[in-house]
C-alpha cells in the first residue's frame, strides 16, 4: 500500500472535525510567531527540528504547491474554521489566519451600529484584547459581545427606581392628610358609628335628642 493510499483510508475513518483539529494543531507548530502564515524561515526551522534538512529550492518548492493565494506564505484555509459572534443576533465568521479581537468588533460595528469602543468581547466570561488573533482559538468558539454605554447613561430601570440622581422625573409636592389623634380621632370614630351628621351651623345636637 502506497503512503497516500494510507492516508485516504485512514481519513475516511476520522470525523471531518477531528481532522480540522488535527491539521489546525500541526500548522501552530509550523507557525512560530502565531501570524497564521507559516514563512520559508519557519518551515526550513520546523523541518530542521525533525531531521529534515531542506535546500532553499526545496522550501520554495513546498510553499510554491501549498500557497493558495500567491502571497509567498503558506496560509490556514479559512473555510475549516470558524467562529460565532454572539451580539444583538449570531454571526458567523470565516477565519483566514490573521484576523484580530479589533476585527470582530469592526465587523459588528458594521453590522448591528455598534461603536468599537463601546464593545467588549469576551470568551468563557473573560474580556479579550483587541491584538488577540482569532486563529487562537479553538474551532467553533463562540465569542459573547457586551455593550457599554458610555457618557454616564444608566438602565431605563434603574432610573425609574429612583437609583441615580437626576435620572427621576420630578414630581411637585402634594399636601399630605394628616391623620387626626386624640378627640378628633375620637369624634370621627363615634361618627361613623352612629351615623351622626354634625351641621355646620346652629346648635349641636347629640343621638339621642329629640328633632
Amino acid at each position: 500500500i502506497e503512503f497516500h493510499e494510507f492516508l485516504n483510508m485512514m481519513a475516511k475513518q476520522q470525523s471531518q472535525s477531528q481532522q480540522d483539529k488535527e491539521i489546525m494543531d500541526a500548522f501552530k507548530v509550523f507557525d512560530k510567531n502565531g501570524d497564521g502564515v507559516i514563512s520559508a524561515q519557519e518551515l526550513r526551522q520546523v523541518m530542521g527540528h525533525m531531521g529534515e534538512r531542506l535546500s532553499d529550492k526545496e522550501v520554495e518548492k513546498m510553499i510554491r504547491e501549498a500557497d493558495q493565494d500567491g502571497d509567498g506564505q503558506i496560509n490556514y484555509n479559512g473555510n475549516k474554521m470558524q467562529l460565532f459572534v454572539r451580539g444583538s443576533q449570531i454571526h458567523t465568521l470565516q477565519i483566514t489566519g490573521s484576523e484580530t479581537i479589533a476585527d470582530v468588533k469592526t465587523f459588528l460595528s458594521e453590522k448591528e451600529g455598534y461603536a468599537c469602543d463601546e464593545q467588549v468581547v469576551m470568551l468563557g466570561g473573560k474580556p479579550l484584547q483587541d491584538d488577540m488573533l482569532l486563529n487562537s482559538f479553538d474551532d467553533l468558539s463562540t465569542l459573547d459581545v457586551d455593550v457599554r454605554m458610555l457618557g454616564g447613561k444608566v438602565h431605563g430601570s434603574l432610573a425609574r427606581a429612583g437609583k441615580v440622581k437626576g435620572q427621576t422625573p420630578k414630581v411637585d409636592k402634594q399636601e399630605k392628610k394628616k391623620s387626626k389623634t386624640g378627640r378628633a380621632k375620637r369624634r370621627m370614630q363615634y361618627n361613623r358609628r352612629f351615623g351622626v351628621v354634625v351641621s355646620t351651623f346652629g346648635r349641636r345636637k347629640g343621638p339621642n335628642a329629640n328633632s
